[in-house]
Formats: structure tokens, sequence, C-alpha cells
């Protein structure tokens, strides 16, 4: 069990998160293969979200290249978030932000992020 919001390293759900195998912790990622069809992209979501198995509760889904995501894709992806969202806490990763559609930009809170310093960060 998480103590003051960190990881305890002794339980199941640590063990799990610490490894990234957690059933309630999905990573997507959209890579722009002009291969994939949107089809296929929403597929992938839908089956990420709905997939619950044997574990209860929430889960969360990280979608790495949310700005590729084809523009077939886009109304199916939409009615996935709504309807998965008293279950499921999407996290749309995009480095264009201006590439996601305006319908699902609005149902996001956007948080933006500096490029980290390549430069090896000095010992404390």
């Amino acid at each position: 069990m998480p103590v003051n919001g960190d990881l305890c390293g002794n339980c199941v759900s640590c063990f799990d998160a610490l490894k990234e195998s957690s059933p309630h912790l999905v990573h997507l990622l959209l890579n722009g293969d002009p291969m994939v069809t949107a089809e296929a992209q929403i597929q992938q979501v839908r089956a990420a979200v709905w997939s619950r198995g044997l574990w209860p509760g929430k889960r969360v889904v990280v979608l790495v290249g949310a700005d590729r995501v084809r523009k077939g894709a886009i109304d199916g992806l939409l009615k996935t978030v709504e309807e998965s969202a008293a279950l499921t806490s999407f996290i749309f990763v995009a480095q264009r932000l201006h590439e996601i559609p305006a319908a699902l930009r609005s149902r996001c809170v956007s948080i933006t992020l500096k490029k980290a310093d390549s430069r090896r960060p000095k010992a404390l």
C-alpha cells in the first residue's frame, strides 16, 4: 500500500508498479507507422480499456503519440474515452498539441513539460 504517496515496496501492487506490469496501468505507443490503420489504432485502445480480466478497479491508459492518431480513429477514440470515463483515466502524451483534434483536447487538462536537459545532472 502507498505510504504518504510513496510506494511501500512490500505489497503486490508496489511490485507490479515497480516492474511496470500492473494490470491497472497500460502503456500504448502510436509511432505513426503508415501501415497501421485507424481501425487498428482504435482497436488497440479499446482492448486496453475493456480487457479488465480479473482485476477490478480503475485503469490508467497512457497513450504515447496521441498526436499521431489517424483521422479515421478520432471518433472511435472519443467514444471510448466517453464510455469508459468512470473506469479509466487517460494520459495523452504528444509532442505537437495542435495535432490533437479540438474535440479531444476539450476533454483534457493540458500540462506542458520542458524538454529535459541533455547534459548530465550534477551530483548533489
